[in-house]
Formats: structure tokens, sequence, C-alpha cells
């Protein structure tokens, strides 16, 4: 019975898990679609109107604050950043951003700003900068905080928790109060000091996303057991990573399956006690008959 429903529940958290990964993801794409949208509008505001020539700076930055972003930068065809308004940030991994606008493509990345994370979205958008080249994109920012709130609204109602990462283990959103600085070493950790089975899921999730392709496994570390599905998000190089605890399930079956075998057990006794009852009848019936005929 305890591996029956040890099997169950790993049937009802895949089934789960591919449901809630699915879920996260859309809501991420629709986010990040919205987000673009907007800058989309705030590099119309740069482009001007044809003839009348480009928008001025500060129509740039009152369309970006008035749209809530934390900055607004021009971004140079060489990766250069020349800020319009807010902190100056430095993006973390600039090579995939830069190829993407460079193919005229939109594009999500994550910077860091004065010791805050960042989240750029990039649109392609010409405009002149300070040294006389125009620019291959307009980014604008939004803090991790502020999208860590938006895209988790319900994780504490939720059985599952998810992270977003990068393919290096790095977190973008999603770890908060957590004290590892990369999902690699809170895998490690689960485990427990078992470095070997720790390497193999690492290495398996690792190829899952050079790949392409999502991952899903149930790790299991002495009495507890856990869940973890992850999949690639659109207009970003991160990856989705979703986590759900069999705890509460565990307990939760287990409560069914004791409740179960009460009832089972209770039934048993009652058929025992009606078949013995018959026979001591039948018994006392037998005796009867028996003296009668002495």
């Amino acid at each position: 019975i305890h591996n029956m429903s040890e099997n169950t529940i790993e049937e009802i958290g895949t089934a789960y898990m591919a449901g809630m990964n699915e879920q996260v993801s859309l809501h991420f794409e629709t986010i990040i679609e919205l987000r673009l949208t907007m800058a989309e509008s705030i590099a119309h505001i740069a482009a001007g109107n044809g003839d009348s020539g480009y928008g001025t700076r500060e129509e740039i930055e009152y369309g970006a604050r008035a749209r809530h972003f934390l900055c607004a930068a021009l971004y140079s065809p060489d990766g250069g950043i020349e800020m319009i308004f807010g902190d100056p940030v430095e993006l973390n991994h600039p090579e995939p951003f830069l190829e993407s606008l460079r193919n005229g493509e939109r594009k999500a990345a994550s910077a860091g700003s004065g010791g805050d994370g960042v989240i750029l979205f990039g649109v392609p958008c010409e405009y002149p900068m300070s040294d006389g080249n125009g620019s291959l994109a307009i980014v604008v920012g939004l803090s991790t905080k502020y999208m860590d709130e938006v895209l988790f609204l319900d994780s504490d109602k939720s059985l599952s928790y998810s992270f977003v990462i990068r393919k290096d283990g790095s977190y973008v959103v999603g770890n908060g109060g957590d004290s590892h600085k990369n999902y690699f070493d809170r895998l490690t950790s689960i485990f427990d000091g078992k470095d070997v089975e720790a390497g193999i899921c690492i290495e398996q999730l690792r190829a899952a996303m050079n790949a392409g392709e999502d991952y899903s496994a149930v790790l299991k570390n002495g009495g507890s057991r856990r869940h973890i599905y992850c999949t690639s998000l659109p207009y970003c190089e991160w990856y989705l990573v979703t986590v759900l605890p069999f705890e509460g399930l565990d307990n939760a079956i287990s409560g069914m399956g004791s409740r179960w075998l009460g009832i089972v057990y209770a039934a048993s006794f009652a058929v025992v006690a009606m078949l013995l009852y018959i026979f001591f009848r039948y018994l006392k019936l037998f005796r009867d008959q028996v003296s009668e005929l002495k």
C-alpha cells in the first residue's frame, strides 16, 4: 500500500507540475510581451513623427517613467549603453542580448544596477547617440523584485514554488530568502553530501537546457521527495524551474490510506462478528435438537 501511495503521489505530481509549469510560463510570456510592447511605444516616441525629427530625451524619459520603468538607455551596435535616465546598468550576459537585437528581435535580459537586479527590455530603435553614431536599440528596465512579485503572485497559496535561472544556475528572479547564490548549489545541498547523485542531477539538467528540452525528475533524499520541472522561457535566455515538495501530498494520501485501512479493519471485524454470531446460533440450535432427541 505504501508503494502504491508513493506511485500515486508521483503520478499526481507529474500531472500537476506539467500544468503548473505551463501556467507560470504563459503568465511570464504575457508579462514580457506587455513590457516589450511598452518598450516599442517608447521607441516610437524616440523615432518621432517622421518630418518632425527624433523625439527628445525628455520625451523618452517621460514616456518611460509614465510606464513605471526605472531606467531607459540607448544601446549601441557594439553593446555600449548610454543612459537616458536612471542608475547605470551592466548586462550580466550581453552576447545573446546583442545578437538578438542585431537580428531585429525583441529581447529581455538581466543586468546589475548599484547592487540591485534589473530586468532590461530591448527593442530595435535608431536614435542619435552622444558619439554621433546611431543606436541599435532602446532598452528600459524594471527591478527584479517587481518582476518576482508579478510573476509569482500566488506562490504563498500554491503547493509548488518557482525560480527563473540562467544556464549556469545563477538566479534571475524567485530566490528571495534563499542563502544560495546559484540553483545548482541549492540542488547540491538538497542531496546533503551525496555529491555523486547531485552531480548526475545537475549534469542532466544542464544537458536538457543545452538541448532546449524540458527536464522533469523526482529527487529523493532520505524520507523527503520533491519533483522539479524545468522549461525554457520565451524572449530570453532563461529557464523556469518549478519545485513541488511531496510532503503535503504524502501527508494527505497517507491520511487517506490510514482511514481506508481503518474502514477495512472495521468492516472485516463486523463480518467476522456476524459469522461468529450465526455460528453460535446454529450451534445452540443443534444442541437443542440433540437434547430433544434424547
